[in-house]
């Protein structure tokens, strides 16, 4: 399997590039990367225009994209790593992971890819328990090869949400006990509070 990192935004909310954001004394970026190699045969990372040059200083021998068109949206990365495996031929699913979400379990990587094995037609989404009782599905998700054309074809304003909601698309949700996969940082102020 293939993991990809969608790393590509300008994070304009939050004023500062979010793959260096610091957890720990360790960069968010480097964080997820060390967590996804264990259940990857490849880890592909998608840089933007302002951050790509840094990004493949901190993985010199790993695979890093270009997305120069990052105002496209999340959508455009994904298109961009799923070009590039088509044109190497490559067969695998790939598991898409934003990366502003550090704090997703390593547990929570090898339940979906265990899903993955026994559900190999079907999109794999994890979803957990909110605070206030409710169900919320999050990242990161595994699309096998099949759905890579819909990808391609996803309208720009409507995102991953076309591909994972399309009639010809067949989903598996999995539940995990990790409110990771639906916490994401949009600013600095937040970060700042939710490591005090």
């Amino acid at each position: 399997m293939y993991s990809v990192i969608l790393s590509a935004g300008k994070s304009e909310r939050m004023g500062r590039d979010k793959a260096f954001l610091k957890i720990d004394g360790e960069y968010f970026i480097d964080r997820i990367f060390k967590k996804l190699d264990t259940f990857s045969d490849k880890i592909i990372i998608v840089a933007g225009n302002h951050n790509y040059d840094k990004i493949k200083k901190l993985f010199p021998n790993q695979t890093v994209l270009l997305n120069a068109d990052y105002e496209l949206g999340q959508i455009n990365s994904v298109k961009v790593a799923v070009k590039h495996i088509i044109e190497n031929q490559i067969e695998t699913p790939i598991m898409i992971n934003l990366v502003d979400q550090p704090l997703i379990k390593k547990s929570t990587y090898k339940k979906i890819t265990e899903a993955y094995k026994k559900n190999k037609n079907k999109i794999i989404i994890p979803y957990t328990k909110k605070e206030d009782g409710s169900f919320k599905r999050g990242h990161p998700i595994i699309i096998p090869q099949k759905y890579f054309k819909l990808i391609l074809k996803a309208p720009y304003e409507k995102g991953l949400h076309w591909v994972t909601h399309h009639k010809k698309v067949e989903l598996k949700d999995i539940f995990v006990k990790d409110k990771g996969i639906i916490k994401d940082f949009d600013n600095y102020k937040e970060y700042i509070n939710f490591f005090k």
